[in-house]
């Protein structure tokens, strides 16, 4: 006789074969999950009438101190409540996505990455230890620019490389504070740098193309 089950069933399955794995000690592993938009991994459980969303996404924060603006990588841990329960829907297989960010957020923890986030697996949640990384890293930053000579620029080369970058398409030349060349040690030219205004909070864009012809 064919077997039929609910789709209730078919969760039910799900959950017990992870937490299977769980109790023999595994861990969910967050960094094989990557999604679009930052996200790293989400995982939805239900108590039969919500849903939580627990979430993990990398971001790029901006911290203000003393009307100085520091960018840092993080990573950011949310549960997101949400009121309507899925599984009640008629076309469950595929009417059954829930959008990140229209949840009620009941948790949320971030963390701070030490250094560049691809090669730096150090993090703190200590706003003051950040700071302070960061206020050291500008003052380096100087030392080396001030060892840096400024480059002219074409203005139709430099606004094609920045509007090929996502986010960028809506700079102009002015909005640029400087732009400055990197050497290897034999004093060939590595890479260009253009660097934004700091109001702007744009990054750093780095690119090996000649900008001043």
């Amino acid at each position: 006789m064919t077997q039929i089950i609910k789709a209730e069933e078919i969760r039910k399955a799900f959950t017990d074969k992870v937490n299977e794995y769980l109790s023999e000690g595994m861990q969910i592993n967050i960094w094989s999950m990557s999604g679009t938009q930052g996200e790293k991994a989400k995982v939805d459980v239900t108590d039969g009438v919500h849903i939580y969303r627990i979430s993990l996404f990398r971001e790029c924060g901006w911290i203000d101190d003393d009307n100085f603006t520091h960018r840092t990588d993080t990573m950011v841990l949310t549960v997101e409540k949400f009121e309507q329960q899925i599984s009640n829907r008629v076309n469950i297989l595929y009417d059954s996505t829930l959008w990140n960010g229209r949840g009620e957020t009941v948790y949320s923890k971030t963390w701070y990455a030490l250094g560049d986030i691809y090669s730096n697996n150090a993090f703190t949640d200590d706003v003051n230890t950040i700071l302070s990384n960061s206020k050291k890293s500008d003052e380096r930053y100087a030392l080396r620019r001030g060892k840096r000579h400024t480059v002219a620029i074409n203005e139709k080369n430099i606004l094609k490389v920045i509007h090929n970058h996502y986010g960028y398409k809506r700079l102009y030349v002015n909005d640029i504070d400087c732009v400055y060349k990197t050497l290897y040690a034999d004093g060939v030219i590595a890479s260009y740098i253009i660097k934004f205004k700091p109001e702007l909070k744009k990054p750093d864009i780095q690119v090996k193309l000649p900008l001043s012809a």
